[in-house]
C-alpha cells in the first residue's frame, strides 16, 4: 500500500508538471502568461505533509526553536500590534517551510528514478520554451512556469539531486542543456549560480579550505555584481528598482546599533513612510491592511529581508540549518556549499527561501534517494 501511494504521489507530481508545462505553451500562444507558483507550493506542502513523521533529535531542537520564535513572533506582532495575519504570513513563510524540510531530513521520499525522469522532463519543456521565445523573438526573458530568475534555480537543485547519482556522461550532456537554458535566459543570477556550481565541481578534489576560499570569491562576485547591476542597468525599472530597494533598506537601517544589527527590527516593523512612498510603484506588495504601510517584503531581496526583519542571527540560523540539514543529508562538502550558494545568489536579487521554487528543489536535494542508502559521494 505504501508502495502504491509513493507511486501515485510521483506520477500527480510528474503529470502536473507537465500539464503546467503544456498550458504554459498554449497560453503563450495566445500572448498570455500564466504563473504556477501556487502549483508549487501545494506540491511542496502536500510532500511536506507525507513527510511529517520521526524527525531526528538535531531537527526536533531546531524546529522547536523555529515554533517557539513563530508563536513569539506572531503573539507580538499580530495580537499586539495588530498587524494583519496576511502580512505576518508573507513575511514568516520561509519559517513554514525550514519546519518541513527540518521533517525531511535522512527521509526516502523521491526516488532517483523519478527524479531523474523529472529533471528530464523540466529540461526538455525548458530548453523547447526558451528556444521558441528567442528564435521566435516572442520574449527575451522567456519563462516556462514563473520568471525566469525563480524557476531556473529549481532545476539547478534538482539537477545537483540528480547528479549525486548520475553518470558522468549524462552529467555532461545534462550540463550542456542546462548550461544552453540559461544562456537563453537572460537571467544573471541562474549564469552566477551555474558558473559558481561548475567552477566548485571543477575542484571537487581539492581540499575543504580551498573549496571554500572559492565559494567566499564567488559570492563576494555575486554581492559586486548585484551591486554593479544597480548602477549599470540600463533598462529602465528592471535596474533601478534594485537601487531603490538598496536605498530604502539603507533609510531604514541608518540608526541600527550594534545590537540591532544582530536581532533585527521588533517583529513586523514597518518601514518608515519615506520609504514606502519611494517604492510606490510596487502598491502590491504594501500592507494587505489598506493603510499606506508596507514591510520588509517590498525589499524584494531576501537578504536583506531577512537581515532587516531577523538580524544576522536570522542570516547565521538559516545557514546552520541548510548546512546541517545537507550534512546529515550525507551530501560532501563541495555539494553543500553548492547548493547553498545557490540559494544565497537568488536571496540576493529576489525571494529565496521564501518561494517555492527554491524550497521545492531543496526537498528533492534532501530526499532523492537510490537504492537501500542514501549513498554519500
Amino acid at each position: 500500500m505504501v508502495i502504491n501511494i509513493s507511486r501515485f504521489k510521483n506520477h500527480l507530481i510528474l503529470l502536473s508538471l507537465t500539464i503546467a508545462s503544456i498550458i504554459s505553451f498554449i497560453a503563450y500562444k495566445k500572448g498570455e502568461t500564466i504563473e504556477f507558483t501556487l502549483l508549487l507550493e501545494v506540491i511542496f506542502l502536500m510532500s511536506g505533509f507525507f513527510l511529517i513523521k520521526k524527525i531526528k533529535n538535531k531537527f526536533l531542537f531546531l524546529n522547536s526553536l523555529i515554533i517557539s520564535y513563530l508563536t513569539y513572533t506572531f503573539i507580538s506582532a499580530v495580537i499586539l500590534k495588530s498587524v494583519h495575519p496576511i502580512d505576518y504570513f508573507i513575511a514568516y513563510k520561509f519559517f513554514v517551510y525550514l519546519i518541513f524540510l527540518g521533517f525531511s531530513v535522512k527521509k526516502k521520499f523521491f526516488e532517483y528514478k523519478f527524479t531523474k525522469k523529472l529533471f528530464q522532463v523540466l529540461l526538455f519543456f525548458f530548453f523547447l520554451k526558451y528556444s521558441i521565445s528567442i528564435l521566435m523573438g516572442l520574449n527575451f526573458r522567456p519563462l516556462l512556469f514563473a520568471e525566469n530568475n525563480f524557476e531556473l534555480f529549481l532545476i539547478l537543485l534538482i539537477y545537483i539531486a540528480v547528479y549525486r547519482y548520475n553518470t558522468p556522461y549524462l552529467n555532461k550532456l545534462h550540463g550542456i542543456i542546462l548550461f544552453l537554458i540559461i544562456a537563453m535566459s537572460g537571467s544573471r543570477s541562474a549564469l552566477l549560480g551555474l558558473l559558481l556550481m561548475i567552477i566548485i565541481l571543477n575542484f571537487s578534489k581539492t581540499n575543504k579550505r580551498f573549496i571554500f576560499k572559492i565559494f567566499i570569491v564567488l559570492i563576494s562576485i555575486s554581492v559586486i555584481g548585484f551591486i554593479l547591476s544597480i548602477r549599470l542597468d540600463d533598462r529602465g525599472l528592471e535596474g533601478v528598482d534594485r537601487f531603490y530597494f538598496l536605498l530604502a533598506f539603507l533609510n531604514d537601517t541608518s540608526q541600527w546599533n550594534v545590537l540591532t544589527w544582530f536581532t533585527g527590527s521588533s517583529p513586523l516593523t514597518p518601514l518608515s513612510p519615506e520609504s514606502c512612498k519611494s517604492l510606490s510603484h510596487w502598491q502590491g506588495l504594501f500592507s494587505k491592511s489598506g493603510d499606506g504601510s508596507c514591510y520588509s517584503v517590498i525589499l524584494h531581496s531576501f537578504v536583506m529581508r531577512l537581515i532587516y526583519d531577523h538580524g544576522i542571527f536570522g542570516l547565521f540560523f538559516l545557514l546552520l540549518f541548510l548546512y546541517i540539514a545537507l550534512k546529515e543529508s550525507n551530501y560532501k562538502f563541495n555539494l553543500i556549499l553548492i547548493v547553498i550558494g545557490l540559494i544565497m545568489v537568488q536571496s540576493l536579487s529576489v525571494s529565496g527561501m521564501n518561494n517555492p521554487y527554491i524550497t521545492l528543489g531543496l526537498l528533492f536535494v534532501l530526499t532523492t534517494y537510490k537504492g537501500d542508502e542514501m549513498v554519500r559521494i
